[in-house]
């Protein structure tokens, strides 16, 4: 039997964390999260557990972190700004194209990924935001015949701007440090300790200062932006917190790389993982 909880307990607490506590169901003003039958695919495969286990001091020295390379703002952010949807649309261009590769690699990746329901035998993806990375993993984060999958498929753009930074991309944890007018974000990446000034007008709507977001930086002619699949992370819940500290085994490795390596693609496909099973997207 569901139960029902009075509206005034999300003042305090994250709604996932709300339903890792015990409660069947959270309404907010514009969502109803539901518990349902723990043999039905839509809760996934995560032991709440698994999101009530944090690293406090680690967590700590990310939200304290300074940077080793400052971003200066420049004063033509609206300009930027145009120039950012031009490589955005030709982004959306190349991943309608390449995203047939889900296709061919669902099953095997979801297996890797964990969100592979072995009682109806099918992939669990739920929405929008759990395509985009479990469809960023596949191409970006796993290997097809001993090498990434992007390499697959150089002749969509074999000459592109968008094609050539998805190969030299890379993952990154960044803490978004200030919000920006026109669709600018200054963050830090916590693996280079870089500031970066990224380009995305949803996120720019969407983020607050002080908030973390797991994805891929792409350079397009000196241009930051984010690919599709993105983890925003509250360092102040169980759960981002619990996510967070997955970085911490991780992070000496993916500071050494230089590239998307090994070491990236195991990271990658952990964090990514546990953000897919906890329903966190």
């Amino acid at each position: 039997m569901t139960r029902q909880r009075k509206r005034n307990k999300l003042t305090t607490l994250n709604a996932l964390d709300l339903v890792l506590s015990g409660y069947d169901t959270v309404i907010g003003s514009d969502f109803i999260i539901q518990k349902k039958d723990p043999y039905n695919a839509d809760i996934g495969h995560l032991d709440p557990l698994s999101l009530r286990t944090f690293d406090q001091n680690f967590i700590d020295s990310l939200v304290s972190l300074k940077p080793i390379a400052k971003v200066l703002i420049p004063n033509n952010l609206k300009d930027l700004l145009e120039k950012y949807k031009a490589n955005r649309n030709l982004l959306l261009g190349f991943n309608e194209h390449a995203s047939d590769i889900v296709i061919d690699h669902d099953i095997k990746a979801a297996k890797e990924l964990q969100n592979f329901d072995p009682y109806i035998k099918k992939v669990v993806i739920r929405n929008h935001s759990e395509f985009c990375l479990f469809y960023e993993y596949i191409l970006l984060y796993r290997k097809v015949n001993y090498k990434r999958a992007i390499f697959q498929y150089s002749e969509y753009f074999p000459d592109n701007n968008v094609y050539n930074a998805l190969l030299h991309s890379n993952l990154a944890l960044l803490r978004i440090d200030e919000v920006l007018a026109h669709g600018a974000i200054k963050t830090i990446n916590v693996i280079d300790r870089h500031e970066y000034l990224i380009f995305d007008e949803t996120l720019n709507r969407t983020s607050k200062a002080g908030m973390f977001l797991v994805g891929t930086l792409l350079n397009i002619d000196s241009l930051y932006l984010i690919n599709c699949g993105i983890i925003f992370l509250d360092p102040n819940s169980f759960g981002g917190k619990s996510i967070l500290t997955l970085f911490k085994k991780h992070l000496d490795n993916l500071r050494i790389a230089k590239t998307c390596n090994n070491k990236t693609m195991d990271c990658a496909r952990e964090v990514f993982g546990i953000a897919l099973r906890s329903g966190c997207l």
